[in-house]
């Protein structure tokens, strides 16, 4: 029987979801709903034992980076930055990217090909909760510790990785949500679950 599907019959029997590796301590369920891109991924990890997020932002690279911004106070807004590893801010768009080294030896990381590149295969922590970051906006991290909140999960196919996205600018009610992504070892992102959230009533505000 293939293993994503003893790992289901297992689960029905037992009640938990058995993943290779024995949990680190601190593991603990996800709370709350989500709905779920997969079915069955749903039925593998949804009760499954999660790690905190221990990593703080940048610590998978052997070489340091510096993470650079800029925003439209800075660039004439009608030509922003050709290149970016993420747009953030609200009208005032601000442009993410990376440095590494300098003078005549500084590299800029401003493409995702660029950061898959620098992080090479995607095989522990902190380089599935780089390119997350590096690469999705508006996320709640400590703000001493830089450590993303939310929590982790090594699966047969890379990572897959809770990450809460602040929902700070545009109109609504701006309900912080949890998202969860995987992250294969090519680096090759996509959306697994994001939480069912109830919207309250009557009028939200905009945000810019």
């Amino acid at each position: 029987m293939p293993k994503r599907l003893l790992h289901i019959a297992l689960m029905f029997l037992t009640g938990f979801t058995l993943l290779p590796g024995a949990p680190a301590q601190g593991a603990e369920p996800l709370t709350g709903k989500y709905g779920w891109e997969s079915k069955t991924d749903a039925q593998l990890y949804q009760k499954a034992l999660w790690e905190p997020i221990r990593a703080p932002r940048l610590s998978a690279f052997t070489v340091p980076v510096v993470e650079k911004v800029i925003n439209c106070t800075q660039y004439d807004n009608d030509h922003p930055p050709e290149n970016s590893l993420r747009r953030g801010g609200g009208f005032c768009g601000e442009y993410y990217w990376l440095e590494q080294g300098s003078g005549t030896s500084l590299v800029k990381i401003d493409t995702e090909e660029k950061l898959k590149q620098a992080l090479g295969p995607i095989d522990n922590e902190a380089k599935a909760v780089d390119i997350l970051t590096l690469l999705k906006t508006n996320l709640v991290e400590g703000p001493a510790t830089k450590i993303p909140e939310g929590h982790i999960l090594k699966t047969e196919q890379g990572y897959l990785v809770q990450l809460k996205h602040s929902d700070t600018f545009g109109c609504g009610h701006h309900i912080p949500q949890w998202f969860i992504y995987s992250v294969s070892r090519s680096g090759e992102i996509k959306l697994a679950a994001a939480e069912k959230i109830k919207e309250p009533k009557g009028p939200g505000i905009c945000v810019d």
